[in-house]
């Protein structure tokens, strides 16, 4: 592989681990190790899911995280408190 290769290569790899570490919380599903492990030379290898199976995982993962409480999605109350931010700035400017 030539320098440039090399270079285009380390920032793909560097982007994709990025990405994974980004993901929020509880949101993060095995599909987004599917996508780190997609940028691999052999790609994603895991044996193909039943998604009755994947759902019943999933559903196990969450009750764990979330005993006794509804599940809320990270992301979706992110957003609601930036919602919510926006519209206490604009109180503040005079701008509602």
């Amino acid at each position: 592989m030539s320098e440039v290769q090399l270079t285009a290569r380390v920032a793909e790899l560097e982007a994709a681990i990025r990405q994974h570490r980004d993901e929020r919380g509880d949101d993060r599903c095995h599909a987004d190790d599917g996508r780190l492990y997609a940028v691999l030379p052999e790609g994603d290898t895991r044996p193909e899911r039943e998604t009755l199976v994947t759902l019943e995982n999933c559903e196990r993962y969450i009750a764990c995280r979330q005993t006794g409480r509804e599940y809320i999605s990270p992301q979706r109350r992110i957003e609601e408190l930036e919602v919510e931010n926006e519209h206490l700035r604009a109180l503040i400017t005079g701008k509602d």
